[in-house]
């Protein structure tokens, strides 16, 4: 009685602990629940009360051995002795067959608890963004979820009991060689395995992707290693991006090294950020030695920094401002203190955060000189030009210029009236329109003296029996002649003088008739 007292005690020590286990899974999770599982406190009742039923057992058996022995005496005894050893017996089995079953009870419940674990598990990593393959110790494929299939366009069937490198196939995106599996140096470690760069997986279509991958070991319950869990993304899009940026500096870069122009980069408080190599030889200063100071205190002159600073207050205050996207001429300051002109034009970069300007500057000095030099020499050849008119406008004779294309530059004022054309009307037009000549004789048209002129390059002498037919029909008998207009060993265009000869025909026609009156009066008079 006292070991079934005892046996009792064990039993209802072992539902304690198994309502403590199912306790802690409802509460805690499985994994408080293992880790009393592991304690093995359940055991230790059951093998208590196998071993007082074993031992009861025992001493039945020799007493009853002894009995049978000792008391043959007293069938009726030993009968009893028989049958409270049978009942002790059946009650021992029967409580044997009751923890078994509740023994059994309880794994179903373990294995019906882990299924559900399972089945979470699996939907969890379904519905991750990212490629998942598992595997067991020896690195085959026991699970991909649907990213994976997608990825390395394997199925969960085909891939089921392949070896990993099989599946997931990587190599160097630069030199395409083969690749370390991060899941197998997990298994082999047992440590997590970060990200690889600059991978790309090989599909089973042979088609290939840029990927970022990480694994780890996974574990049981005694810390040993059961296989280990990929993880793996396609960063395609991440790369071209990564490339497009690198792409973008490089060519940023260039473009400041090699721009003639300095370009110079500052933040919302105007202190400077970017200084090109232009930027140093046109201000002399080394891009290090003006990074993060203040950009009016370096290259804006003493007077216009007050103008200055107020001008980017109020831009970032209002939005206002009067030299954004202008091109403007202002002084500007060098390392040595002197100041020189330049060209200016100012942008604002719009990003993140405050904005920050570029300005674009280029050294004007030599331009400045050479126009102040082309007016002064403007000026000259519009003096010479003036005097040259005056002295051509007080000839005698017609005289018309014209450019190296054969148009007409000008006409003074006896040109105007032979050929009944205005000399601002006449300026642009083709030279042969305004001198209109034609032969006195045959009337047929004659090559005007500019077009031999620009062919030859020569000077063409008088022309005999030549009508000028002027804008309004007036036929004027002229001689003309023209010489080519040469600066620096080039024609740039043709000078043509030309004369009305009308009275200078009629005087010819008149003395020549007075001749043949005078010879034929001789002829007439009787010889003696």
């Amino acid at each position: 009685q006292e070991r079934i007292a005892g046996i009792k005690s064990s039993i209802a020590r072992r539902m304690e602990i198994l309502d403590e286990v199912i306790s802690l899974r409802d509460t805690q999770g499985l994994a408080a629940a293992q880790e009393v599982i592991r304690r093995h406190r359940g055991k230790q009742e059951m093998d208590l009360a196998r071993e007082n039923i074993n031992e009861m057992m025992q001493i039945e058996r020799a007493l009853l051995f002894q009995r049978s022995q000792t008391s043959r005496r007293s069938f009726q005894t030993a009968v009893t002795s028989g049958i409270i050893s049978a009942l002790l017996g059946v009650i021992a089995v029967g409580m044997l067959f009751y923890f078994v079953a509740l023994s059994i009870r309880d794994r179903d419940r373990a294995a019906e608890i882990i299924h559900r674990e399972r089945e979470q598990l699996e939907i969890t990593l379904k519905s991750i963004g990212d490629g998942v393959i598992a595997t067991d110790p020896q690195g085959r494929v026991t699970m991909l979820n649907p990213i994976a299939v997608e990825l390395t366009g394997w199925t969960q069937e085909d891939a089921t009991g392949q070896d990993l490198v099989t599946i997931f196939d990587i190599v160097n995106e630069t030199t395409g060689e083969t690749v370390e599996n991060p899941a197998l140096r997990a298994l082999e470690q047992g440590t997590i395995v970060g990200l690889a760069n600059h991978t790309e997986l090989i599909a089973r279509n042979g088609s290939r992707r840029a990927i970022a991958d990480s694994a780890s070991p996974i574990r049981g319950l005694s810390g040993d290693i059961h296989g280990a869990v990929l993880v793996f993304r396609d960063v395609s899009e991440e790369r071209k991006a990564e490339t497009a940026l690198r792409e973008s500096e490089a060519l940023k870069t260039a473009i400041l090294d090699t721009a003639l122009d300095a370009m110079i980069t500052c933040n919302h408080e105007g202190h400077v950020i970017e200084f090109n190599p232009a930027a140093e030889r046109i201000f002399g200063y080394a891009r290090h030695e003006v990074l993060g100071k203040d950009l009016g205190d370096l290259i804006v002159p003493a007077g216009l920094r007050e103008r200055h600073k107020a001008g980017m207050i109020r831009h970032l205050e209002t939005g206002r401002s009067s030299i954004l996207n202008k091109r403007l001429e202002l002084p500007a300051l060098r390392a040595d203190g002197t100041e020189f002109p330049v060209e200016l034009a100012v942008t604002r970069i719009n990003g993140e955060g405050p904005p920050k300007f570029t300005a674009y500057l280029r050294d004007i000095t030599l331009e400045k000189k050479a126009k102040a030099e082309l007016a002064e020499r403007m000026q000259m050849l519009a003096e010479n030009r003036k005097l040259l008119e005056v002295t051509l406008g007080s000839i005698g004779d017609a005289v018309m210029t014209t450019d190296a294309d054969g148009n007409v530059t000008f006409l003074n004022g006896i040109a105007q009236q032979l050929t009944g054309w205005g000399r601002e009307e006449a300026l642009g037009v083709l030279a042969s329109r305004v001198f209109h000549i034609v032969n006195e004789s045959t009337g047929e048209v004659v090559e005007s003296p500019v077009e031999k002129v620009l062919r030859e390059g020569i000077i063409v002498g008088l022309a005999n029996h030549t009508v000028l037919i002027a804008k309004d029909g007036t036929r004027s008998p002229i001689d003309d002649s023209g010489a080519p207009i040469v600066v620096d060993g080039k024609t740039v265009g043709v000078v043509v003088v030309f004369r009305d000869v009308a009275e200078r025909r009629r005087a010819e026609s008149e003395s020549q008739e007075s001749r043949q009156f005078l010879v034929e009066s001789l002829d007439a008079l009787p010889a003696h």
